[in-house]
């Protein structure tokens, strides 16, 4: 089984606009990295036709609550996106958000079996 591990995707109404956001995000380490060229266009029908052509079985998709509001809307696509076929989705909650522990519990009782924390976008240290 193959599996792309670490995916985004959004709601098809902030897509495009994610999307030049997050590419945006990359330009001051192109010279690290090279020049970022998205491979889809951000929504989870272009995700998973790109990850089927690629040969993949699974696609993750690793959302990032990143700001301390509830992320219930966030987690609420996730579960959607969850149970597309070819996808699967885990929760996020922004460990500064004062409803973290709650919406932890609710990303569990909508069947999600993780959740993506990134401490450079939550502004926090792992340990």
């Amino acid at each position: 089984m193959l599996i792309d591990f670490h995916t985004h995707a959004f709601p098809d109404k902030i897509a495009a606009g994610a999307l030049r956001q997050l590419v945006q995000n990359t330009l001051p380490y192109r010279e690290i990295y090279g020049e970022a060229r998205p491979h889809t266009d951000a929504t989870t029908a272009g995700l998973a036709a790109s990850s089927r052509a690629a040969g993949l079985d699974v696609s993750l998709v690793l959302p990032i609550a990143t700001t301390p509001k509830p992320s219930p809307t966030l987690n609420n696509f996730a579960a959607q996106v969850d149970k597309l076929p070819g996808l699967r989705s885990f929760g996020s909650v922004h460990p500064m958000s004062p409803g973290a522990s709650a919406e932890e519990e609710r990303i569990r009782s909508l069947g999600l079996r993780g959740i993506k924390l990134h401490p450079e976008y939550q502004n926090f240290d792992l340990d």
